[in-house]
This record gives structure tokens, sequence and C-alpha cells, in this order.
């Protein structure tokens, strides 16, 4: 009888022991596959803001490229503006 216990006791002992063997190897290959989804999410959303400030470098070179034109033409207009403004200027004051 005490043969039958230890021996019960010993093949429940090894098959919780199989049990938390499989528990912690299905454990362990899940959280691999959960942490290569993690890095390629996050690898993708790292080459989603990569491409969005590309896109936003070339926008900015193109506003300034505009602002630089915009203000070739303000200085321009501004300086031939002035120069008849002190050509008027200089023929009142003379006459």
């Amino acid at each position: 009888m005490i043969e039958e216990v230890l021996e019960f006791s010993a093949w429940l002992m090894t098959a919780a022991m199989m049990i938390s063997l499989a528990v912690w190897f299905c454990g362990s290959a899940m959280t691999g596959v959960i942490e290569i989804k993690q890095r390629r999410h996050q690898n993708s959303r790292r080459n989603a803001f990569l491409k969005e400030n590309a896109r936003l470098k070339h926008l900015l070179a193109d506003v300034e490229q505009e602002n630089a034109h915009l203000r070739k033409q303000l200085y321009y207009s501004d300086s031939g503006r002035n120069r008849r403004r002190r050509s008027y200027d200089v023929r009142h004051r003379v006459a």
C-alpha cells in the first residue's frame, strides 16, 4: 500500500513537472513571437516617421525657396518704390 502511494505520488510529480515544462516552453515561445511582432510594428512606425520627416523636409525646402523668392521680389519692388519716392522728394525740394 505504501509502495502504491509512493508510485502514484512519483507519477503525479513527474506529470506535474512535464506539464510545467510544457507551459514554460509555450510561454517562452509566445513571448518571443510577441517581441518579434512588436519590433516589426516599431520598425514600420519608424519607417513611417522617416518618410513623413523626409516629406516635411522637402516641403520646408520648397517653402523656404518660395519665401526667398518673395523676399527678393519685395526687396526689388520696395527699392524701386523708394527710389521713385526719393527722386520725387528731391524734385519737389528743388522746385
